[in-house]
């Protein structure tokens, strides 16, 4: 028997300015360029994202960030 669950996660990061980190000697393994919140809008489901509003986030962080889709793996 198959069945689908709805469920929720969460992931938790541990950040501090870039300027303490080099004072404190950290090992700087990221830098934060540009966040956003967006809600996804209307979808097929609650599994599944509203393409053109994941298209819309992307662009606008990218831009916001100062880079090029190229600069992202």
């Amino acid at each position: 028997m198959n069945s689908y669950v709805p469920s929720e996660g969460a992931v938790a990061f541990i950040v501090k300015t870039k300027s303490a980190a080099v004072r404190d000697n950290d090992n700087i393994l990221a830098v934060i360029k540009a966040s956003e919140v967006r809600h996804g809008g209307r979808s097929q489901g609650l599994a599944a994202p509203n393409v053109t509003a994941q298209i819309e986030l992307h662009r606008s962080l990218i831009a916001k960030a100062g880079l090029s889709p190229s600069d992202v793996e």
